[in-house]
């Protein structure tokens, strides 16, 4: 999202004003949208500290450094996994979704779940930080999507695209689609079953 900015020279995310205005947020929006919109952009530009560890290289996997030790050998198990699984959806659609970089990918895939758990954990739980009354919270209007399912909504709007050259519909519905495959919380929000298009016959995960 061109609007929002991390600074590598800082550690620091700079977002424009534009950002903080509805469809990613207002005091009025329920939190699930509050959390999936501006949260999701935060998020996303946070992750790029983690830089050094993405799997960014195909080499990363055949590097003999990082071969030695077991949370090297797990990670590059996982690293596989969604490799592949970005691999079968890009080559659904010609190779467009392999213009991305995979860091962007892999940070929707990443971020997701954490910003899940940040608002439909109880409170009691070190994650959660919401009240029981604003996990139920649902939009005025479509009041027939549960919170949960509005934060799917939520998230998948920040990828909403006009169809230019980089950035085609097809691709940003990917982009949205493959993160919420492997997330058990999406499958449950919308009560998926095995066969559907969403639940992908293997699930990845890296955290």
């Amino acid at each position: 999202m061109s609007n929002a900015f991390f600074h590598d020279d800082t550690a620091t995310v700079q977002l424009q004003p534009t950002l903080l205005q509805m469809p990613l947020y207002a005091d009025s929006l329920p939190v699930s949208l509050r959390y999936a919109g501006l949260g999701y952009v935060l998020m996303h530009q946070m992750m790029h500290a983690l830089n050094d560890i993405f799997p960014l290289l195909e080499g990363d996997l055949q590097d003999p450094n990082l071969q030695s030790h077991p949370s090297i050998q797990e990670r590059n198990r996982r690293v596989r996994c969604l490799r592949n699984f970005h691999r079968e959806e890009s080559a659904s659609l010609g190779n467009a979704l392999s213009r991305y970089k995979y860091s962007d990918w892999f940070r929707g895939f990443a971020t997701a779940p954490y910003l899940y758990e940040a608002v439909f954990e109880p409170s009691g739980n070190a994650v959660g930080r919401t009240s029981r009354a604003q996990r139920e919270e649902r939009l005025e209007g479509i009041e027939e999507l549960s919170a949960e399912q509005l934060f799917f909504v939520g998230l998948c709007s920040t990828l909403c695209a006009s169809g230019d050259s980089d950035t085609t519909p097809a691709l940003a519905e990917e982009r949205c689609n493959v993160p919420l495959m492997h997330m058990p919380q999406f499958q449950s929000a919308f009560r998926c079953v095995a066969g559907q298009p969403m639940i992908p016959t293997t699930r990845c995960s890296f955290w």
